[in-house]
Order: C-alpha cells, then sequence, then structure tokens
C-alpha cells in the first residue's frame, strides 16, 4: 500500500478469523465449563470448512443469528446448533461475569428480534475493537489508518517479528 510519503510504505494487518476466534477466547475465558468442540475446530482448520456451499458469510451469518440454518454439511449444522447454545449463554449470563457498560445493557434490553445473535455480536465487536485499540497504542507512531479488523502501519520492519508482537499483545 503506498503510504502518502513516497519513502514510508504501509502495510496492511488483518485479524485472520476475527469474532469466531475472540468468540472461543471469551467462551474459554468465562465459560470454562461449556466445551465449544465445533467452534475450536472451525478456528483450528476454518480453511477445510470454507467452500463454495458453505461460505465464510454462512459461518459468520451463523454465529450472529438465531434461527438455524440449514447446509448440507453435518459440520455447519452440529456448529449452527453450537453457536446458539452459546448465544442463549452470552445473553443470559455474559453480564454476570463481565461488568458491562450501561450502554451495552441498554442496548440489550431494546433488542426485539434475533435479540441473542445480535448481542453477541455486540460483545465481540467490542472486543474487536479493544484488541485494534490496544495494537494501535503499542504502535501510535506508525498507525496510519485502522480499518475494520486490521490497521494499515507506516514500516518497513519484517512482517513476521510484528505480527508475532501484535499476538503477544492480543493474548
Amino acid at each position: 500500500i503506498p503510504a502518502r510519503n513516497k519513502d514510508e510504505a504501509l502495510q496492511d494487518f488483518d485479524m485472520k478469523n476475527a469474532h469466531p476466534c475472540i468468540l472461543l477466547n471469551l467462551m474459554k475465558k468465562h465459560f470454562k465449563e461449556n466445551k465449544c468442540k465445533y467452534l475450536e475446530e472451525y478456528v483450528k482448520n476454518r480453511s477445510k470448512y470454507i467452500s463454495d456451499e458453505t461460505t465464510k458469510k454462512d459461518y459468520l451469518t451463523s454465529m450472529n443469528s438465531n434461527k438455524t440454518i440449514k447446509k448440507n454439511s453435518q459440520f455447519f449444522m452440529k456448529l449452527d446448533k453450537e453457536f446458539k447454545t452459546i448465544q442463549k449463554l452470552f445473553w443470559n449470563e455474559y453480564e454476570n461475569k463481565v461488568k458491562l457498560d450501561d450502554v451495552i445493557i441498554a442496548h440489550k434490553n431494546k433488542l426485539k428480534q434475533n435479540k441473542e445473535g445480535k448481542f453477541l455480536n455486540v460483545i465481540l465487536t467490542i472486543r474487536e475493537n479493544e484488541i485494534l485499540n490496544k495494537v494501535a497504542k503499542k504502535y501510535e507512531d506508525k498507525v496510519e489508518t485502522i480499518i475494520f479488523d486490521g490497521l494499515h502501519l507506516k514500516c518497513d520492519e519484517n512482517n513476521i517479528s510484528i505480527i508475532k508482537e501484535m499476538n503477544e499483545i492480543t493474548k
């Protein structure tokens, strides 16, 4: 990516599989007793499960919808069922485990349709933003832009070392 200053290059860094990874992390942290067998498998081996018939968008839709999504994949159907269980856990128990802003609770209380899926998405989006801000703070002087689930950094350093450092920061 060209930088504004012709002598600097921008590197594009994006979170890979952001919401499923964040969700798995939150489940392990706050709901240890609930094993997420299919979510964990999906996070570890996502490329194995994405196809023309079952796309990344299908998985994200399933995670964010409280309606059952039908696909011709046994794995997808099991993960879809697991997502619905996770949505209910977050809806019913998350605010007992984590202090939520009053704004988030007020938003939750206003939800009418697909309330469990929408609430889960809000929690994941907040966490995604926290992660991005943590990384942006570390690289403050190099951040050119923050975009969705990533950022552009002014750098000529080795990407591998930056990625390793970012992974450490966000554990």
